[in-house]
């Protein structure tokens, strides 16, 4: 399974971001992907999906799904790649489960970090992908043991803004090698939501900071962002998504986004191999 981590600086857009790149992804290509959720309940990743019905997020409820419901099966020893689905919403059946984030009542310390590597290792034999979102201050040490280290490494992808001490920050922190142009954390870069009129165009960032990692510029659109407020995501990418390959794209966001999936699947495919359909 190949683990596409989402990053950003606190400021918003990965949680858009990563629901609309494992929506298109599960459109569009032949794998079995997951949504994991490591946000609160009803927010995060999970805020563009209609997933809890009439009941808020923050009601005091026990979750019989959802990453509350994998979190005790796991801590029990009766997590396995057999169950596992049955914990979490499909999306697009067969293609993109969403694995829900932990409730209000659990709080912040959901797992420590060998529980979630080791979720993430059962998720694998279920999935080709599966997406997650985080923000760099909260990146964490690779645990230790054998059993993690048959894992592949996560593929990591910065999502930034327009935003010069933002941008400089990033590239300070990532250690980039002059050499080659690559940093030692993320293998590809995002800039949304991106103003193409702007002077620090995707181009003018990567000349400016001597980048060659795949870098995309993903526009903003307010059809994208009434969907997600009205948690009509999918509706939104079977009405703007073209059939044929020819047919115009209209929406901005997906003009970007397309060939920002597409290098996604590329990496992803290098990482670890994609069976298609795995588990179906």
């Amino acid at each position: 399974m190949s683990r596409i981590i989402f990053e950003d600086t606190g400021w918003g857009g990965s949680p858009q971001l990563v629901a609309a790149s494992a929506l298109y992804m599960a459109l569009n290509y032949p794998m079995r992907m997951l949504l994991l959720n490591q946000d609160p309940r009803g927010t995060g990743l999970e805020a563009g999906f209609s997933v809890h019905g009439n009941h808020y997020a923050s009601l005091p409820l026990l979750a019989e799904n959802g990453m509350d419901a994998i979190r005790r099966l796991a801590v029990n020893e009766r997590l396995t790649k057999h169950n596992f689905p049955d914990y979490t919403t499909p999306v697009v059946i067969g293609r993109l489960d969403l694995l829900t984030g932990p409730s209000h009542l659990e709080g912040e310390a959901l797992l420590d970090l060998e529980e979630k590597e080791r979720i993430y290792a059962i998720a694998g034999q279920v999935y080709d992908i599966c997406f997650s979102r985080t923000r760099f201050s909260e990146q964490t040490a690779i645990p230790s043991g054998d059993w993690y280290r048959k894992e592949p490494v996560p593929l990591r992808v910065a999502v930034l803004r327009q935003d010069r001490s933002e941008l400089e920050a990033f590239f300070r922190d990532q250690t980039l090698d002059r050499k080659t142009g690559r940093t030692t954390g993320a293998e590809l870069i995002a800039v949304y939501p991106y103003d193409s009129g702007s002077q620090w165009t995707v181009r003018n960032i990567c000349r400016r900071f001597a980048c060659k990692l795949p870098a995309f510029g993903i526009s903003y659109s307010t059809q994208f962002s009434d969907a997600w407020n009205n948690r009509e995501l999918l509706k939104f990418f079977r009405l703007n998504c073209p059939v044929r390959q020819d047919k115009k794209i209209r929406d901005e966001m997906l003009r970007g986004l397309i060939p920002f999936c597409q290098a996604i699947y590329t990496l992803a495919g290098r990482a670890a191999p994609l069976s298609g359909e795995k588990g179906a």
